[in-house]
């Protein structure tokens, strides 16, 4: 690819040095990286970039505020996300935010491949191996919204708390129960049960951020038996006891978001009490 006019880089930006250091070292062998140090830098340096990089650990409502600002920033640059860990529920995030690709680090052959192939044909970022396609390559948000289960997908971010059953759900989607199991494990990695305790344990995580909410309203509204059970379940996954859990992600969610998260929550609230 012959590169016209002033050469574009790769930005990567984050909130822990550390790992947007790992990335942009990977990357870099490939294309051309800069690393941005402030969000407050990305307008005035916006023409040198020809897309952008967000490198997280996990979804979290914080991770997602930035992504927010970042699309809004930088609406026709690609964006993608660069996580330790994912998820459906990021998955579909990235989709409604038009995000390019979601990639999980550490990164091995295969995704550096399609990363590089991306870039190569969809920016004008200069690629130092110039021999890739993309036509063979399919995003793992692609392969989400093309997936027989996608319906499926949608379903459970509207009714997890319920956790339906695979028998429910098998005379919506025209398939049997145990073909949506084994589809299910082959695409999440998970069991379908094992998932439905994560995403319901996922969103004990944000509801914990507020503090007007306690363990019994939690447990009961995310479909668990009783406090107790809720608590177990945490300890097992989460790793910690609940009592802890809320101070320690304070010291890492700053009070000023989790009251920007809470209003805006709240407002969304009121609209869609007046639209009823």
């Amino acid at each position: 690819m012959i590169v016209q006019g002033p050469k574009l880089y790769f930005a990567l930006i984050g909130n822990h040095k550390s790992n947007v250091e790992k990335v942009s070292l990977c990357l870099s062998k490939h294309f051309e990286t800069k690393i941005i140090t402030s969000f407050d830098k990305i307008p005035q340096m916006q023409k040198s970039f020809g897309a952008i990089g967000y490198v997280m650990d996990s979804q979290s409502k914080l991770n997602n505020y930035n992504l927010e600002q970042l699309r809004q920033q930088s609406l026709h640059r690609p964006l993608y996300i660069f996580t330790q860990h994912t998820s459906i529920p990021l998955l579909h995030f990235a989709l409604r935010l038009g995000i390019k690709d979601v990639f999980q680090t550490p990164f091995d052959e295969n995704k550096v491949t399609r990363l590089v192939a991306e870039i190569s044909t969809t920016t004008n970022i200069e690629c130092f191996h110039q021999d890739l396609r993309l036509s063979d390559v399919m995003t793992l948000t692609e392969e989400i919204l093309n997936h027989p289960l996608s319906d499926l997908f949608i379903l459970l971010e509207k009714h997890f708390a319920t956790g339906p059953s695979l028998r429910d759900i098998a005379k919506d989607l025209f398939l049997s129960p145990s073909r949506i199991s084994h589809m299910f494990k082959d695409l999440c990695g998970i069991g379908y049960c094992q998932y439905i305790l994560c995403r319901r344990l996922e969103e004990s995580e944000y509801l914990l951020r507020q503090t007007d909410n306690g363990i019994t309203n939690i447990s009961y509204q995310l479909g668990f038996a009783n406090p107790s059970h809720f608590c177990r379940s945490f300890k097992e996954h989460i790793g910690i006891i609940y009592q802890h859990y809320q101070s320690l992600r304070m010291d890492f969610f700053p009070t000023t978001m989790v009251e920007q998260v809470n209003e805006e929550r709240r407002v969304n609230k009121e609209r869609r009490r007046n639209v009823h």
